[in-house]
């Protein structure tokens, strides 16, 4: 499992990485990073603590406090390993950031659909390398 969890790990490393360059190369002052370590768990109405995993993604941007964007917790179970409860959290984060990418993408394309300005201002930006303008609302 150890091994798995490295992977992981790597590739998602890899990820961030890549996802950072792309912001710099296009001169976007926002850097994306992750912090993933076990913590100590209590409940609300509680004195019981338990071991736990807490995995929060952060962006940085110039001039800003870092702001954590969402963070998954997690209880570790006393049947499973350090690695063990990594792979897991890994590849759930894994899955929740493709999940939310496709959400978005399946609505992108709805708003498509629908909205031939929004359409129009697609193409163009296509045709001269310029950000969409997404606010074709007419007022």
């Amino acid at each position: 499992m150890k091994e798995k969890s490295e992977l992981l790990k790597k590739i998602v490393a890899t990820i961030f990485a890549s996802i950072n360059t792309k912001n710099s190369e296009k001169g976007i002052n926002m850097q994306y990073t992750y912090k993933s370590e076990p913590v100590e768990v209590k409940e609300e109405g509680s004195d019981e603590v338990t071991k736990g995993w807490e995995f929060s993604i952060i962006a940085r941007e110039l001039g800003y406090k870092d702001k954590v964007l969402q963070s998954f917790r997690f209880e570790k179970p006393d049947n499973i390993t350090k690695y063990n409860i990594e792979y897991n959290v890994f590849t759930l984060v894994l899955t929740t950031l493709a999940e939310t990418s496709l959400i978005t993408w399946t609505e992108l394309g709805k708003s498509l659909n629908k909205d031939a300005d929004f359409q129009k201002e697609a193409i163009n930006s296509l045709k001269d390398d310029k950000e969409i303008n997404t606010d074709t609302d007419k007022q």
